[in-house]
């Protein structure tokens, strides 16, 4: 499967934009006993793209809880301090702020999240760039459908199991 700002991204649905959903509870009972349930990763997407929301919501949605899909800097900057979502998937490119400097805000007001730059250049010095900036993870567009869920649990594993 491609990343694409069309085609098999632009299929599916979303939450909406902006809004939050409640994390799911970790244990569950079941007749006396207590069943413990996977975490899900909190996720929130960032693309000034309707269709690349929609898709990404659509691709995550079975393994991630998707906390909130935003379609700018500014708005992502403060919808991500008020939610604190485990991973922010930011592009790099939006017309009101660039990912760069939306992953270098994030990581000041929220320094737990860990942030993944997806973005069509795939340049060596972008990347540089993206890591300088505080992302954990950056991904060209063309690799991150097939990368993008291994990734989120791979971050999140590494900080619930500790240092």
């Amino acid at each position: 499967m491609r990343m694409a700002y069309s085609g098999d991204l632009a299929s599916g649905r979303t939450r909406g934009t902006d809004s939050s959903y409640s994390r799911l509870t970790t244990l569950e009972p079941t007749g006396g006993m207590t069943k413990s349930r996977p975490y899900r990763p909190r996720v929130m997407l960032v693309d000034d793209h309707p269709q690349v929301l929609r898709g990404l919501s659509r691709l995550l949605g079975p393994s991630c809880d998707i906390v909130a899909g935003v379609a700018g800097g500014e708005q992502a900057v403060e919808t991500a301090a008020r939610l604190m979502p485990d991973v922010l998937i930011v592009d790099l490119t939006m017309a009101d702020m660039d990912g760069l400097e939306v992953c270098r805000r994030v990581k000041q007001s929220a320094p737990e999240t860990d942030v993944i730059l997806v973005t069509a250049f795939d340049d060596k010095q972008v990347a540089v760039a993206a890591f300088e900036a505080g992302a954990s993870e950056f991904l060209a567009k063309h690799d991150a459908a097939a990368a993008l869920e291994s990734v989120i649990l791979r971050l999140v594993e590494k900080k619930r199991s500790g240092p």
